[in-house]
């Protein structure tokens, strides 16, 4: 079937409807029946702050784990650290303050509302699936674009993990290097003015920090972009050296909230070598709270 142009449009705007409107009421809206987990209540209680300071304390003790952990004999859920040894280090620690920062705050303004915080959950994880929609219509038909967004925001593992809240940290993760690709790709473009190319560069690198305090499975991404770019470019090997100088200067740009966030891991957790993880269930109840942190 051949579309005209105005009828592609109409097209893209239908499917962007249907698409927005089938994964929020799905996933969103039609779980009425829903409440919070155990990590989810570590989090809240940990992650709760009334000040400037205390969000900067999220960051300094940003380990999610830590953060989920609580005694599940009390009314209470104190913060207990998994590390007898004192305050995990900088290669052992789960560093993932946004998430809960976002927890935190999710809890200020809706309480203990479980359905408020899964429709937000939800609200971010349909902006993925509408973003992924809106970057495949560039390099395919419109249909094709929609199912496979379709694929991705109706997946069947979404049952195994989505409705834990504390795993916002997966929907926002995801929605911000999706973020960063829509800006990146809008950067490339030579059919804007410079000005705004570096504010979509800007944009792109600022998301792809986001991702990167909510989850740090991106941290090499950068790397695999630029082997990706420099082995399948067709040159000869003089060309492929002034090629990677400038390749060299890209990974620098692209790699510095890779530097922000590894240097803010170093100051919340310091590299030592002396930290024995051990199970939360091998705590001893009857030593004070700040014994182990």
């Amino acid at each position: 079937m051949i579309f005209t142009r105005a009828n592609t449009r109409w097209e893209i705007v239908i499917l962007n409807i249907l698409l927005g409107l089938g994964v929020f009421f799905f996933i969103g809206a039609w779980h009425t029946k829903i409440g919070f987990h155990a990590d989810d209540y570590g989090i809240i209680y940990n992650g709760k702050y009334s000040s400037l300071e205390d969000v900067c304390n999220i960051f300094k003790n940003g380990d999610i784990m830590h953060n989920a952990a609580f005694d599940k004999e009390d009314d209470l859920y104190p913060p207990c650290s998994s590390f007898r040894n004192g305050r995990p280090s900088f290669l052992e620690v789960i560093y993932r303050p946004l998430p809960i920062l976002i927890m935190a705050t999710e809890n200020k303004i809706f309480g203990l509302n479980a359905y408020a915080t899964h429709l937000i959950h939800a609200s971010l994880h349909t902006i993925a699936a509408l973003l992924i929609f809106n970057l495949l219509v560039f390099f395919t038909q419109p249909l094709l674009a929609f199912l496979c967004a379709a694929f991705f925001a109706f997946h069947t593992s979404l049952k195994d993990y989505f409705f834990w809240q504390c795993y916002i940290q997966g929907s926002f993760e995801l929605l911000c290097f999706i973020l960063m690709l829509f800006f990146a790709f809008k950067a490339s473009r030579k059919t804007y003015a410079t000005s705004k190319n570096s504010l979509f560069l800007f944009l792109s690198l600022f998301f792809f920090l986001l991702a990167l305090f909510t989850r740090e499975t991106l941290l090499f991404f950068p790397g695999i972009v630029i082997i990706g770019v420099y082995l399948y470019r067709k040159e000869t090997w003089i060309q492929q050296f002034f090629t990677l100088k400038k390749i060299l200067v890209s990974l620098f740009i692209i790699s510095l909230p890779n530097l922000i966030y590894l240097a803010t891991r170093m100051w919340a957790y310091p590299l030592t070598l002396d930290a024995k993880r051990i199970g939360i269930q091998d705590l001893n109840k009857n030593e004070p709270l700040t014994t182990f942190l």
